[in-house]
């Protein structure tokens, strides 16, 4: 280099005129010649100090918030020749949290310019993601791998053919999976790809595929799967009511459907027809959408679908409630009628469809059978012997009245209770005296008819107050027949806890075993 120097000298002094030429034309070769090897020692010092800077300087702009791609340009780079420009470079390409940067909230991520790039990784993932949710049973790594997915699940909206069986999956690990804990997190997973749907046509996809994964589970419904089935029915009512104006759609023709099928029975009084309706499918089906519009905002959309919904409830128990073998189902349709009338506050009328479930204990015959009913929740049919036994009647008899204690409560803060409550308790008070020679009935009779003076007596008080209607309701919960409706569906709910724990436990036998 040193020769190089010397030579650059003897033509800058014989030819002054091609060495200004030199400089003019290559500047960086002139440059390196003569800078080369002029401060050894001190440059590795120089350009540690330099590195070091450079990365506090990364440190500071990401503490700071500065966006990275943002000060990159190709002239950065070729200018600045430093491990900050270099660093900031490779943080642009492979940071994977600026990925989903200015996707869409419908999730079309396909209008990102980054997606193309990505698209297929993403694809393979989700497509072996959806192979180990159906191939794997074990409970702690399903948790684990649905725990992790439930922030990343909206990527399967931008292929919308993949979203069918992988919704499918997680439908499957929600619905039938025995562990809570599996539950809970394929349930947070599908809420977050719903809500990530909630401004697309994918979301009525995605409810109507979780109805119908929840009516197929519903099928064989029994004491042991009471809490699993509680659990999805209440989360299916949470994904319907994430947008009621999208759900209208579908509990308009599920209503519609519920219609047709009881309309065929009542047409054609086949076996086969009365089967489709008196099944767990069509109870569970129906008490979806009871809790779905009761639990609804003030929708008009959604109210409108209240009156069609009560007569097809009210058709079905005409349907059967001659039938002493099926007083439990007509006693499962009759709750979710007074769930409608406590929550959206509207009258139905439902005296006349209890009322021969109390009389039904009336009948003079004493067989005694050894059947225990834990309670009518579990059960929808009984044999044909066993309804004619006398502790079966007794025992619809109580549910009828406990029936029309929870209908009453629900409309004990009515200023009009008097008049509405008026025929039911005159006929009550006529079936106890003439009709009923049952003591334990007519006493619980007798306890209800109490309860209803207790509030005629509170209303009347009200009334000579003069209050306008808000505040006339305001003590809605306090009322007599409120508080002994919560006290007797909490002693219910208390004997259907003691027969689950009581099937859960294994028997004697088996522990010797």
């Amino acid at each position: 280099m040193q020769n190089l120097k010397d030579d650059l000298n003897i033509v800058k002094e014989k030819d002054p005129e091609f060495f200004a030429f030199l400089e003019n034309e290559d500047k960086e070769l002139l440059g390196e010649i003569y800078n080369d090897n002029d401060e050894p020692a001190s440059e590795s010092e120089h350009e540690t100090e330099n590195d070091t800077s450079d990365e506090n300087d990364i440190e500071n702009d990401i503490e700071n918030g500065d966006s990275l791609d943002n000060k990159i340009t190709e002239g950065l780079i070729d200018e600045e020749k430093s491990v900050k420009t270099f660093c900031r470079t490779v943080s642009r390409e492979h940071h994977p949290g600026q990925l989903s940067n200015g996707f869409a909230r419908n999730g079309d991520y396909r209008s990102n310019p980054n997606w193309k790039v990505c698209s297929s990784t993403v694809k393979k993932f989700l497509l072996a993601l959806t192979e180990l949710l159906n191939n794997t049973s074990d409970e702690s790594i399903l948790s684990f791998i649905l725990d992790n997915i439930s922030s990343i699940v909206v990527f399967v909206l931008a292929f919308p053919k993949l979203l069918k069986s992988f919704l499918k999956s997680l439908l499957k690990t929600w619905s039938f999976n025995e562990s809570t804990k599996v539950q809970l997190y394929s349930f947070v997973a599908i809420r977050n790809l719903a809500l990530g749907a909630v401004n697309s046509p994918l979301f009525e996809a995605i409810l109507k595929l979780a109805y119908v994964e929840f009516t197929i589970r519903v099928k064989f419904y029994n004491i042991h799967q009471a809490d699993q089935i509680t659990f999805v029915l209440n989360g299916l009512k949470e994904l319907m009511l994430i947008n009621e104006a999208k759900s209208y759609p579908l509990a308009f023709t599920c209503i519609r459907q519920l219609a047709i099928t009881l309309r065929n029975a009542l047409v054609e009084s086949s076996k086969e027809n009365q089967k489709a309706v008196v099944c767990w499918q069509f109870i569970f089906a129906a008490k979806t959408w009871a809790l779905v519009l009761s639990d609804a905002s003030d929708s008009p959309l959604l109210m409108e679908l209240i009156y069609p919904l009560v007569q097809v409830l009210q058709s079905s128990i005409k349907l059967v409630y001659n039938s002493p073998k099926h007083a439990a189902y007509c006693l499962q349709i009759t709750r979710m009628l007074i769930m409608i009338c406590q929550r959206r506050q509207v009258y139905i009328p439902l005296g006349h469809y209890i009322f021969p479930l109390i009389q039904q204990a009336d009948m003079n015959n004493k067989k005694s059978t050894t059947f225990k009913v834990s309670d009518f929740s579990f059960i929808i049919k009984v044999p044909k012997n066993i309804s004619q036994s006398k502790m079966y009647k007794e025992r619809v008899a109580f549910e009828a009245v406990d029936a029309f204690t929870a209908y009453l409560s629900s409309l004990s803060s009515l200023p009009s209770f008097y008049e509405i409550s008026y025929p039911i308790i005159r006929e009550l008070k006529h079936i106890s005296k003439n009709n009923l020679k049952n003591v334990k009935v007519i006493k619980k009779i007798e306890e209800l008819l109490k309860l209803k003076e207790e509030q005629e007596y509170q209303i009347k008080m009200r009334n000579g107050k003069e209050l306008p209607g808000k505040e006339f309701t305001e003590n809605y919960g306090s009322s007599p027949l409120q508080k002994f409706s919560s006290w007797v569906e909490n002693i219910r709910q208390k004997q259907v806890k003691n027969a689950l724990s009581l099937e859960s436990k294994p028997s004697p036998s088996n522990k010797e075993e």
